[in-house]
């Protein structure tokens, strides 16, 4: 089975990550946009949603897990 058999353009990708640092902030940015811009996935990260987070960080991250089809975490 291929990648390509597993993951659609539809696939939502949450990243989770912490902002620790510029250049993790920048890795992870351009690992998003990657996946966005060659693979044509519907990619979510806090910086992007910046609108829906604005009223309750907890509940965008928990809607944001439940909708995902995958989900990625990078500490």
């Amino acid at each position: 089975m291929e990648i390509y058999d597993i993951i659609t353009a539809s696939t939502s990708i949450l990243i989770l990550y912490s902002h620790d640092s510029p250049l993790h902030e920048a890795v992870v940015t351009a690992f998003a946009e990657l996946l966005r811009d060659s693979f044509k996935l519907d990619v979510h990260m806090d910086c992007w949603d910046g609108d829906e987070i604005e009223s309750n960080l907890a509940e965008y991250v928990n809607a944001s897990i439940v909708k995902a089809d995958k989900v990625s975490q990078s500490y």
